[in-house]
């Protein structure tokens, strides 16, 4: 006797399943001759599995390890016999044969924590995408993971109940998003000159301004990058980034021009795991735009004593988001996401390049939509819904992440669950 499964292809998500999605198959029972069954069990399932580990002082003592299995959910349902036909003592013979037995269900909106940990405190959020993260050194290392599990139960003791398992991929749907009634978001980050960090060649008059003030210690080239409120990145979508660089612009003479030279764009990705007392962080980036070979004069126009010019968005125009996991936090883990922002440029007759760098907070969502199967009203927890009441919440932590704080404007500010 045994069991396998045979699953229908979720609908679109490069092979995932997402929110609300019903996973559909067959589990086949092969017979080699007839047996007595009892039951058929289904069950979908996630967890995360957590690792730290510390280097202990003392070279005898070794490494120190902190283990967590986290279970977000467990649902089952009997897929034999059917629901009208109460159990059997002896269970139910069947003959020899493939028997399939045909099954749907379905993914939940929020966690359900199963046998809660004391040192664990409970978080009701939106279930995290399949996920494998490995630290450097083995120092840590996370696991999301969902699977099927069917199991058939054999009547007496002594018989092995056989046993099938297969992994399956899950990847959640975005959070409702309020209208863009925010003002944008941005981050500035300026580079000073002096008389010590420019070139020799660059002679002292460049710096004084119009007034006849010496500006020798208070030139300057600032960075200031800019998204659309809340500041939200999409796996597989264009960056909407903007970006101005604005310089010192009241000068004397024929000052050098100021030269971007370099510019590169990526996410900054902050993996956080946390079993009981114990937590650490590691850091990873990705690039979405590297130009490491760049001429362009920064011209722009004048405007109270400074140059501000827009860098052309054709240079990340093909940029998308991809190799990214989208932002979430569970009960030990919680991974988060900013954009970071380099330019390098060369002011005056010198090979010097100085480089700015900024950064802002962001959200990553995975671009998908609840999947709500083929009828337009479902059951959902015993109660009818539509598409237009089920919510998902925002990420726990979203809000602080991205600086929105409520009763600061009269704008409504994006829900948190």
């Amino acid at each position: 006797m045994k069991v396998t499964l045979a699953l229908e292809q979720p609908v679109g998500n490069h092979g995932a399943f997402t929110t609300m999605e019903y996973v559909r198959g067959i589990a086949n029972l092969h017979l080699q001759h007839q047996e007595p069954v009892s039951k058929i069990v289904l069950m979908l399932q996630g967890r995360v599995e957590t690792d730290l580990r510390s280097k202990s002082t003392s070279s005898q003592e070794g490494d120190f390890g902190t283990m967590d299995n986290h279970k977000l959910f467990k649902l089952s349902q009997d897929i034999f016999p059917p629901v009208n036909v109460p159990l059997a003592v002896k269970g139910f013979t069947l003959p020899k044969g493939i028997h399939p037995f045909l099954f749907q269900i379905r993914f939940p909106v929020l966690s359900a924590c199963h046998k809660l940990q004391p040192w664990t405190r409970h978080l009701e959020t939106a279930l995290p995408p399949s996920f494998t993260f490995r630290a450097p050194s083995y120092e840590g290392s996370v696991k999301v993971q969902y699977w099927l599990r069917v199991k058939v139960q054999r009547p007496g003791r002594f018989k092995r109940d056989p046993v099938y398992e297969q992994e399956i991929m899950f990847i959640p749907a975005d959070p409702v998003l309020p209208p863009p009634i925010l003002d944008p978001v941005y981050s500035r980050s300026k580079q000073l000159f002096s008389a010590k960090n420019l070139d020799s060649n660059v002679s002292p008059p460049t710096f004084k301004s119009a007034s006849g003030i010496d500006r020798r210690e208070n030139g300057f080239v600032l960075l200031e990058a800019t998204l659309p409120s809340p500041a939200i990145l999409y796996i597989q979508r264009a960056v909407p980034l903007r970006l101005f660089v604005r310089t010192h612009a009241t000068l004397v003479g024929d000052p050098p021009p100021a030269v971007l030279r370099t510019l590169g764009v990526a996410i900054q990705t902050d993996t956080t795991v946390t079993i009981g007392s114990d937590s650490a962080t590691w850091t990873s980036s990705t690039d979405l735009v590297r130009i490491p070979k760049l001429e362009k004069l920064l011209v722009g126009s004048c405007t109270n004593e400074e140059l501000s010019e827009e860098i052309s968005r054709d240079l990340w125009k093909d940029a998308t988001v991809s190799d990214v996991t989208p932002s979430f936090t569970t009960c030990t883990v919680m991974q988060q996401h900013s954009l970071v922002v380099t330019i390098g440029f060369s002011y005056g007759p010198g090979d010097t390049v100085y480089v700015v760098k900024t950064a802002i907070n962001v959200e990553v969502h995975s671009g998908t939509t609840p999947a709500f199967g083929v009828m337009a009203v479902e059951e959902l927890d015993g109660h009818y819904c539509n598409e237009q009441t089920i919510s998902i919440p925002w990420r726990v932590g979203s809000e602080r992440h991205l600086g929105i704080t409520r009763g600061s404007t009269n704008n409504t500010p994006p829900p948190l669950y």
